[in-house]
């Protein structure tokens, strides 16, 4: 059987989400947030400076921002992708089996929506988010993450809810 180069990008992908290397991006952002006191939206926005390759906001307690740079420059030369994107999906995807899930990735269609319209309106499919994830999709969830602005900007906001319900 031959795959196509998404397909096989999208294997490799399933099997990252079983190396815990990738847990230090987590604990490097739960880290910065606790030394910062961040409030509401301050994990979004480093979310969005981690996107943009910058660094520095990430707290260099045990070496976190120069591996979360590294995971970055490989995660970037590899799958053409932010660490962070795969940070996000990974996150949602911790908690698939609980109903914040569903709440979560249904608001992310919801805000998409929003932003990108500037009317607050029901999106198409509200579950189309969370459709990717159940079936492993997550080579063009990612692509489609980073092509489109609003459904980026709303992953994060939600990845910083998620985050800030995580630390209360």
């Amino acid at each position: 059987m031959k795959y196509t180069e998404e397909e096989l990008k999208n294997l490799r992908l399933k099997q990252e989400f079983f190396n815990s290397m990738y847990d230090t991006v987590s604990a490097a952002i739960d880290v910065t947030s606790k030394k910062y006191k961040y409030k509401r939206y301050d994990i979004f926005k480093l979310a969005a400076t981690i996107y943009s390759g910058e660094y520095g906001y990430i707290t260099n307690k045990n070496d976190y921002r120069d591996e979360v740079k590294l995971l970055d420059e490989y995660f970037r030369k590899n799958y053409n992708h932010s660490i962070m994107t795969f940070e996000i999906i990974k996150a949602l995807k911790e908690i698939r089996a609980s109903k914040a899930f569903d709440i979560l990735t249904t608001d992310i269609a919801y805000i998409e929506v929003i932003i990108r319209t500037g009317k607050e309106k029901a999106p198409l499919n509200p579950k189309y988010f969370a459709e990717y994830i159940d079936n492993e999709e997550y080579e063009p969830l990612m692509k489609k993450i980073e092509e489109e602005n609003s459904l980026r900007y709303a992953a994060m906001l939600v990845y910083d809810r998620l985050k800030t319900l995580k630390k209360n």
